[in-house]
């Protein structure tokens, strides 16, 4: 059962100017959706905030809901690509999973850039740390990754910020977002990571 929008908190997932993979097919029912294979159409994002309850291993018995405060569309063209996009987290969450293995945590601050020359844009993937300087366990941060991939195959490529919490506590354990932005000119790319444990890609613009 899904609990209220109160119950969650949500007031506290209004800031989406923060600065700034699979696991199982578990998902909310409302996020099943069909992409229109004749017209390359998707449906409409839910009205937002909205939780979906996080599945996966380390998960079991555990209330942990991802909180999506704002989904905005990229509207670009050429578009951005959904398997592409898809991949791009799965990146991710490897580069987490050898660096800060399970029952590990993530660092307070972690990120991962790419350039995608087919579509000219920009992929920012970041999770911050909640207002109590909570690290993000490395079972839920696999789960999020997992999630927000299935969201992007029901909706489509899509700028995406949220929260992860559990059930019934007031404030967030982290905040992060997923970000796709239009670029004018590129070049190669190769990725990174510093003694933060931030996982970065260096792209220069022309």
């Amino acid at each position: 059962m899904i609990p209220s929008l109160t119950a969650l908190g949500l007031p506290l997932l209004a800031n989406t100017n923060l600065a700034v993979t699979p696991l199982n097919n578990n998902t909310s029912p409302a996020l099943e959706a069909t992409v229109g294979i004749a017209n390359l159409t998707y449906p409409s994002w839910p009205e937002v905030p909205f939780p979906v309850r996080l599945h996966g291993p380390g998960l079991l018995f555990r209330n942990v809901f991802l909180v999506i405060a704002s989904a905005q569309i990229f509207q670009g063209s050429p578009a951005a690509s959904v398997p592409e996009l898809q991949h791009f987290l799965q990146e991710f969450a490897g580069n987490i999973q050898r660096e800060h293995p399970v029952p590990g945590f993530v660092p307070r601050h972690v990120t991962q850039s790419t350039i995608d020359v087919s579509s000219c844009t920009r992929w920012i993937v970041k999770i911050n740390e909640g207002p109590l300087g909570d690290r993000l366990p490395t079972a839920v941060t696999l789960a999020i990754l997992d999630e927000l991939g299935r969201m992007l195959r029901s909706f489509g490529p899509t700028s995406i910020y949220w929260g992860v919490k559990d059930f019934g506590v007031v404030f967030p354990w982290a905040y992060g977002s997923l970000t796709i932005g239009k670029i004018v000119g590129v070049s190669l790319n190769k990725s990174s990571s510093n003694e933060n444990g931030e996982v970065q890609t260096a792209s220069e613009l022309l």
